[in-house]
């Protein structure tokens, strides 16, 4: 008789397939035509340099408050220098114009690609009114001295003054930095946003990815990528998802060709990014049984993947009142993984309308039927004595 698996073990299998490199430095021309759009800036200096060769390297952003003080601890190659309201109110203590020069060289010695600053102005005004000021009026004046902006010009290194408090600056150029920087990676399979949560639909060449993904797309979601997915890990703890460039918006659909979705299903039916929050992988019963069993009797040399033997133990082994106990592993983050059968005749887009509510239900905080069947159980009367009893035994129902 086969094992019965653990309802709480749970099997990680790594999809990481191809690491997209970013060896490449971000420019600074770059970063400013496709990025500050959104944020009110001015050029205190630099604004005539070539931008293009200013390459930033790092996603990291350095605050100098030590370098200032004199401390050259680190290295400030290639890293963004963002001078906040601290920085700014240090120079201004010293005072003296030949101190805030020492105190500027200690910064301007590095081989560094721009400098933000943010409005020291701003920190004065209550938070509730700087929704409902003119900002314009305190965005005027120069928070550095002119001597201190021509040793920034001397050097070469443009400097940049934001409309914005500390935080918020330091808060938008991280999360703009990240997107370049971000661990990255491309995966066969279909990505599309079910009620709002991204379900990575992967499977064999042919098996239906497409197919699945109109069916769904006829149903009201939104598709994300086709064919080519490209993963993000986002802030180190979030997984996004998003299509090829070469590729953006298209379905490939085999004896139809490529459709446009925004054509057939209006403009909703696209969506240009999704977090991913779990995996499907589609498979057909039959032949996955008898690819591992002709394996393990010798008869085949192809080796089934890891996936493959984790599926094939799952369908046959795993408690089918628990969830999948299989989790997918995409960039280091785990996020939870489940096979889906082909070969039965099933409403596979209601089962992945499923999954995204199960996934909703659990970020809600409701609690799993399964654990909740796991505690009645483990009662003494047990989970068959209390089988036969009406429902007012477990809820409040009145007759």
């Amino acid at each position: 008789m086969e094992r019965e698996l653990d309802s709480r073990a749970q099997k990680i299998i790594n999809l990481t397939e191809s690491i997209i490199r970013s060896d490449k430095p971000l420019d600074l021309k770059l970063l400013i035509e496709r990025k500050f759009n959104s944020i009110e800036y001015r050029f205190l200096c630099g604004k005539d340099h070539n931008l293009s060769k200013k390459k930033i390297k790092y996603a990291s952003i350095v605050r100098p408050q030590f370098l200032l003080a004199g401390y050259l601890f680190r290295n400030l190659d290639g890293h963004i220098v963002v001078f906040g309201e601290t920085e700014l109110k240090f120079l201004q203590e010293l005072k003296n114009k030949d101190r805030q020069i020492r105190a500027i060289e200690n910064v301007v010695q590095f081989d560094i690609p721009c400098v933000f600053v943010s409005n020291p102005i701003l920190h004065k005004i209550p938070k509730e009114e700087l929704i409902q000021i003119d900002r314009k009026k305190y965005f005027e004046e120069s928070p550095l001295p002119e001597y201190l902006i021509e040793r920034f010009e001397e050097k070469e290194i443009p400097v940049i003054y934001f409309n914005e408090i500390t935080t918020v600056l330091m808060s938008w150029i991280s999360d703009v930095i990240d997107d370049f920087f971000s661990l990255k990676c491309s995966l066969h399979g279909c990505l599309v946003d079910v009620f709002g949560v991204g379900i990575l639909i992967m499977g064999e060449s042919g098996i239906g990815k497409s197919e699945l993904s109109l069916d769904l797309l006829e149903k009201g979601h939104r598709l994300v990528a086709d064919d080519l997915v490209i993963m993000m890990r986002k802030w180190g703890h979030r997984l996004f998802g998003f299509s090829s460039s070469v590729i953006i918006k298209k379905l490939e659909v085999r004896g139809i060709g490529i459709l446009d979705p925004v054509q057939l299903f209006g403009s909703q039916a696209s969506s240009d990014i999704a977090e991913v929050q779990a995996v499907t992988h589609l498979f057909k019963v039959n032949e996955l049984n008898e690819k591992i069993e002709r394996y393990k009797k010798g008869e085949s040399r192809i080796q089934p993947t890891e996936l493959e033997f984790a599926i094939y133990d799952n369908w046959h082994n795993a408690r089918r009142d628990y969830p999948s106990h299989l989790l997918a592993s995409i960039l280091g983050k785990r996020i939870p993984l489940f096979p889906l059968a082909t070969d039965h005749g099933k409403n596979l887009s209601a089962l992945v309308e499923a999954i995204a509510s199960y996934i909703i239900a659990q970020r809600l905080g409701y609690e799993s039927p399964a654990t909740r069947l796991s505690a009645e159980a483990s009662r003494k009367d047990g989970l068959l004595a209390l089988a036969s009893l009406p429902p007012s035994w477990f809820f409040n129902v009145s007759w």
